[in-house]
């Protein structure tokens, strides 16, 4: 682990170029995302380099210029980190409720056998009055939440980041990376799951998957105890050059946390809607009832009546038997017209062959059916006295009424 210590004032060295960038911040509804792929002359815009040198230098002069002051920025301790601040928590204010943690993953590229580290600091640079702090020392002081973990490809420390001390010994993320002899270029992710604000790190060869077993697993990391809502984030190295020279590749995606007054805007949004939504249901089923009822009545209204007809056709003297509808429909091929015989006012007749009826004693005959149509007003009236006048009739060249 890394730990820098500093003179009464670090200096930042920005990095601004006007050339055509590959590093790029990027901007989703749900995600901050930023992507370098290699640090040059070209690349390195909204970077920031914070040695404890008194000079202030351009970037492109960082890169290939042999000059002993520049030699001395890139030979210094410090830390590379994004220019603009990364927010990793909001809330806790009292009115929104707990702190609410943004999750984050990012991956990069180590070229060299140095250790390098990727750190997470304040919202302001360290400053240090006193003596320096060896680069290289690592302080693990009483109660310091340091977890380590190696494999064949490299060696693993997170812990905190030492230079704020003595105000603020413990503060920030570090997670140092020391690649082994044996491989010299490796890829390291690191995850952090805010829900359950757990780090886990990940090693392996460069040009290969992410690992299935993690480095260092579950370390239990509270951003909201270690940093400000909004944090500087990028790396640190005992000499300038290794971070410039060795990081490729690297990419970082952090969760966007919405404010708590678009929560609130959400809330109402989705109430409203919600509201329209059982409102235009609501109107959707009255009218369907209304609807239902209004069939529903006609229906118990039309029954009534032909109950009330078949009463008073009961009534009349020497009527008939009764003949099922479905049989005379099925016998007239539903009223087919190859089976009509003629039409007139009130109506058409059709002829159709009835089958026999063993639980009546009916034999099969042949008929003529009559399709009675009036007007809805006076149709039961007018067909009863049809019915009435025909039953009555005795006539050689009049069929008898056998049915009804």
């Amino acid at each position: 682990m890394l730990g820098l210590g500093y003179h009464n004032l670090l200096v930042a060295a920005l990095l601004l170029l006007c050339s055509a960038m590959i590093s790029s911040w990027a901007a989703r509804d749900d995600v901050v995302a930023y992507s370098l792929a290699t640090i040059n002359t070209t690349t390195a815009s909204g970077l920031t380099v914070v040695t404890n040198q008194s000079q202030v230098v351009s970037g492109p002069t960082l890169f290939g210029i042999d000059h002993p002051t520049l030699s001395a920025v890139n030979e210094s301790a410090g830390f590379v980190v994004l220019s603009r601040t990364v927010e990793l928590w909001r809330g806790g204010d009292g009115r929104q409720g707990p702190p609410r943690q943004a999750s984050f993953n990012t991956s990069f590229t180590m070229d060299g056998t140095s250790p390098v580290a990727f750190v997470v600091l304040l919202d302001r640079f360290p400053t240090y009055k006193g003596k320096f702090i060896s680069v290289t020392t690592f302080i693990s002081g009483p109660g310091d939440p340091t977890q380590r973990g190696s494999n064949r490809f490299a060696a693993v420390e997170v812990g905190t980041v030492k230079s704020y001390a003595p105000e603020s010994p413990r503060v920030g993320l570090n997670v140092t990376v020391t690649p082994s002899g044996a491989t010299r270029i490796v890829t390291v992710w690191i995850d952090y799951h805010a829900v359950v604000s757990r780090l886990s790190v990940f090693v392996g060869p460069a040009g290969r998957t992410k690992p299935r077993d993690q480095l260092v697993g579950g370390s239990a990391v509270n951003m909201t105890g270690r940093t400000n809502q909004s944090a500087f984030v990028g790396f640190s190295a005992s000499r300038v050059t290794y971070v410039l020279a060795g990081i490729r590749g690297w990419d970082l995606t952090v969760e966007r946390l919405s404010p708590a007054a678009e929560k609130d805007d959400n809330k109402k949004s989705w109430l409203v809607i919600l509201l329209a939504v059982l409102g235009s249901v609501a109107s959707t089923a009255a009218v369907a009832a209304a609807v239902a009822f209004y069939y529903n009545s006609r229906y118990r209204r039309w029954k009534k009546d032909l109950e009330q007809l078949a009463k008073s056709m009961q009534r009349l003297p020497g009527m008939p038997c009764r003949i099922d509808f479905s049989d005379i429909k099925k016998a007239t091929k539903n009223f087919d017209g190859t089976m009509k015989l003629g039409s007139g006012t009130f109506g058409s007749v059709y002829r159709c062959r009835l089958p026999a009826a063993p639980e009546t004693g009916r034999p099969e005959m042949e008929v003529a059916v009559k399709k009675f149509t009036r007007n809805e007003d006076r149709r039961f009236d007018d067909f009863l006295e049809e019915v009435s006048v025909i039953n009555r009739l005795r006539h050689k060249n009049i069929v008898p009424l056998i049915g009804r």
